[in-house]
């Protein structure tokens, strides 16, 4: 029994030796590298190659790794996109404290539709929406008073962009 060990350690020896030679030339020169690191004859190294199925072990361990290479990227992507979203939140709620207290000044209607075009295409980026907190109201200081003689209009930003003219509603 301590010997089939030995044997099977051995094998796995000459097989991590191989995997990791195998984007050195050819299968042959490959076969001559790990039989001089184990001390073993070439012939014996092609006969645990074939009997082991080494080319077939040597794709499964890769598929392997390129799994787990996909899941590590996908879970720093998420985390990437998270570290993103929460910025633009910020992003966005500065800019609605800045325009609440009145130190952003929108003095036309181009500039709100750009201020609403803006920010509404920057909430779309940010894949969870609910967390978006519509609708903001953008104020243009006309400098007009309007019937009640306040000079400020209250355009609420929706949730898609528009252009001038259209509804929002």
């Amino acid at each position: 029994m301590e010997n089939l060990l030995s044997e099977e350690c051995e094998h796995n020896e000459a097989f991590e030796h191989y995997f990791s030679l195998r984007h050195l030339g050819t299968e042959r020169e490959r076969f001559n590298q790990v039989a001089k690191i184990i001390e073993k004859s070439v012939t014996t190294i092609q006969k645990w190659s074939i009997g082991e199925q080494w080319n077939k072990r040597v794709e499964y361990k890769l598929n392997k790794m390129l799994n787990t290479i996909d899941k590590e990227i996908e879970h720093r992507v998420t985390e990437d996109v998270k570290n993103i979203q929460a910025m633009l939140m910020a992003g966005l709620d500065e800019f609605k404290k800045k325009v609440d207290s009145g130190e952003i000044k929108i003095t036309s209607f181009k500039e709100a539709n750009d201020c609403i075009n803006a920010y509404t295409k920057i909430s779309s980026l940010i894949q969870d929406n609910s967390k978006v907190k519509n609708p903001v109201s953008i104020y243009i200081v006309t400098g007009v008073p309007r019937p009640d003689g306040n000079t400020r209009t209250i355009i609420d930003i929706p949730s898609k962009p528009i252009a001038l003219g259209e509804s929002s509603g």
